[in-house]
């Protein structure tokens, strides 16, 4: 058997064990069809228009990313005002857009819903100006 022939059949062979593992891992108890385990927060089950956060098992939010879809600014608070800016992000286009890390959300002085963002800062939360990334 040539050099060439074995490594044709050592593919082949490594390729139908990979599709059999993968075949009786999905048909397992544990194979749950998601790369990690969370759960999403809606807005409807919040009774918050446009905030959603993911969480883990333990209930905790876990960070997810967001990107800008509209001129966007970050702030210091979570109640907006133009001496609390910290930065303006221009209108982009989606492959050049700004990226934010989430990692908790508030809500302003009159009940508006922001994200808070892994540095501190705060980005609003309404779906016209932020969306998360993959959707």
């Amino acid at each position: 058997m040539s050099v060439w022939t074995k490594g044709i059949l050592s593919i082949m062979v490594a390729a139908s064990v990979g599709f059999g593992w993968n075949y009786v891992w999905t048909k397992s108890n544990h194979y749950t069809g998601r790369l990690y385990e969370s759960s999403t927060l809606t807005a409807e089950a919040e009774g918050a228009h446009g905030l959603s956060l993911r969480t883990d098992k333990k209930g905790e939010a876990a960070p997810f990313k967001v990107y800008a879809k509209q001129k966007l600014y970050r702030y210091a608070q979570p109640t907006f005002t133009a001496s609390q800016r910290v930065q303006v992000y221009p209108q982009e286009a989606k492959a050049h857009a700004p990226v934010f890390t989430v990692v908790g959300k508030a809500r302003s002085s009159n009940g508006v819903a922001r994200y808070k963002l892994n540095d501190g800062t705060y980005i609003t939360a309404d779906q016209q100006y932020v969306q998360a990334v993959g959707e």
